[in-house]
């Protein structure tokens, strides 16, 4: 293992990374950007006064890592990553062969990643992060809290693939493209650019990891607690199989918002950022309140229009069983 000489700087709250940290494991090499400390923050200029505001409640200490998924980098992650260091220790990595991170030889398969993302944690030291992973980031969170789970507080699931409704290498470009038409411009523009920068052959030499992986085994052994979110709008990861996964879960939940596609969380990072914290706040930094917990205590949210996370919440009675006829249909408790 090998640090590399660039510092992990402390940037104020709010602000985007800008220097990475290079962590070499096994001869791949990670950029972790930020690990600022939390504090106060001011409204961005111009924000609206309507918009959905988050829970002040943090746990103690908490952390969230960051993992983008195939093609793309931490600047995907960049508006979630801000909104969620108001509150949090952050840090978004850079996998081998994607954003700063140079191209490895060989393509590591999830294992390996998964394996090789537990010794940066182990490198960088600190409390149990809660991992937030976008589409193939997912896999990436799932298989490392199924391997080391005293490096995990819980995981977020965002966008998490490959939906078995289509997984196959075409299934997945098809579905990819036609969900970039629901992106913002901005969304897409990011996209792009990651995608030119990796290049087609890493891009494809991964995509053979992400879809011979299967997440759904994966979470179903996961014993810390599971957050699925979705735009509602997603074309790669559709509605029926983030509600398999949810409920495949010793425990989990899962956030659906409105009028979002695939990168909601680029889209929508306060929704997103208040479902998380949230799920932080509900289920504890160690998540030891889950450690006894039934599948049949899952909680699904639907948001409505202009709601925030925490009424959502409220209103769904998160801690109410689900009765057979709702499980059944995966209902999302309206």
């Amino acid at each position: 293992m090998r640090a590399g000489n660039r510092s992990l700087p402390r940037v104020r709250p709010g602000a985007a990374p800008v220097r990475p940290r290079d962590v070499e494991i096994g001869g791949l090499t990670f950029a972790v950007f930020g690990g600022s400390e939390p504090g106060p923050a001011s409204p961005a200029p111009g924000a609206a006064s309507d918009a959905p505001s988050a829970p002040t409640a943090e746990p103690p200490r908490v952390r969230y890592v960051l993992l983008h998924g195939i093609g793309l980098s931490h600047r995907y992650f960049a508006r979630l990553h801000d909104e969620l260091a108001r509150t949090a220790e952050v840090r978004s990595i850079d996998l081998p062969g994607f954003g700063s991170a140079p191209k490895p030889r060989t393509a590591p398969d999830v294992p390996t990643m998964a394996a090789a993302l537990g010794a940066v944690l182990d490198a960088l030291g600190g409390p149990p992060s809660v991992l937030i992973g976008h589409s193939m980031g997912a896999q990436w969170a799932a298989e490392l809290a199924r391997r080391r789970p005293d490096l995990v507080a819980a995981v977020v699931l965002i966008g998490p693939v490959v939906d078995r409704a289509h997984r196959s290498l075409g299934a997945q470009l098809v579905a990819l493209l036609v969900d970039a038409w629901g992106e913002p411009p901005r969304v897409n523009v990011l996209a792009c650019a990651a995608y030119l920068r990796c290049g087609p052959r890493t891009f494809l030499r991964q995509a053979v990891h992400m879809r011979r992986y299967r997440i759904e085994a994966a979470v179903a052994e996961l014993r810390v607690p599971v957050l699925v979110v979705r735009g509602a709008r997603d074309r790669v990861a559709g509605a029926r199989w983030a509600h398999e996964l949810q409920r495949s879960a010793r425990c989990g939940a899962i956030v659906t918002v409105p009028g979002c596609a695939h990168a909601v969380h680029a889209s929508a990072p306060r929704e997103v950022a208040a479902a998380v914290r949230a799920f932080a706040a509900e289920n504890g930094r160690s998540g030891a309140s889950f450690g006894g917990a039934s599948r049949d205590t899952a909680a699904q949210v639907a948001l409505r229009p202009g709601e925030t996370v925490q009424s959502a919440y409220d209103r769904c009675e998160r801690r109410r069983p689900l009765r057979d006829d709702e499980r059944a249909r995966g209902s999302q408790l309206e």
